[in-house]
């Protein structure tokens, strides 16, 4: 059974509205969208402060605690001028002519050129200390019958006096072959010392 309505009309007379026609009315206006509800947090907000990126002026960074070497830096070439390296000064012993007199020694010559290089040490000596040191010496050696040297004799240049001391040493250092013919003789062993720088 349909349900009814009463409507008083315009002119006061009542109209039937039935419950049909009243849902097809309110079908066509739409029914009014809920109201969106709001969430409610329930979560108390957070009483710790705020981190910044950015480092306090109180901490030290990490690359300064960081134990490894690190980047190594780029060797620069040396822009300062070597010192200018002087040579040491150099020279040279020259043996003259030897000359003898008394008995014979058959090696004289030979002995004489092995000293060649301690007389040129004792001369480096020299110029170690004096590097305008050069000229020229006679020395002479007394022979005894066994070949030794008794002693030595001599002098030169006054600029090698101090190394002549030297030179006699090495001419007592060495043996000749005994003399021939006599049971000593005496050698002349000149020598010429020329710097050579």
């Amino acid at each position: 059974m349909a349900l009814v309505f009463l409507w008083q009309g315009r002119y006061g007379r009542p109209m039937r509205i039935s419950a049909l026609a009243i849902g097809v009315v309110l079908a066509a206006c739409g029914r009014p969208e809920p109201a969106a509800k709001v969430p409610v947090s329930t979560t108390e907000p957070s009483l710790q402060p705020a981190t910044s990126s950015a480092p306090h002026e109180d901490e030290v960074p990490t690359a300064l605690l960081d134990d490894s070497d690190g980047p190594q830096p780029t060797a620069q070439p040396a822009t300062s001028v070597a010192p200018k390296i002087t040579p040491p000064i150099t020279g040279s012993v020259n043996l003259g002519a030897l000359s003898s007199s008394g008995g014979t020694i058959a090696n004289k010559a030979a002995t004489v050129a092995r000293m060649r290089s301690r007389f040129r040490k004792c001369y480096l000596h020299g110029l170690a200390n004096n590097p305008y040191m050069q000229g020229s010496v006679t020395l002479t050696a007394k022979i005894g019958e066994k070949g030794q040297v008794l002693g030595v004799h001599g002098g030169g240049s006054k600029a090698l006096k101090v190394i002549i001391p030297c030179f006699k040493a090495v001419v007592s250092a060495s043996e000749f072959s005994p003399p021939e013919g006599m049971k000593s003789a005496t050698v002349m062993i000149p020598l010429s010392c020329v710097k050579a720088n």
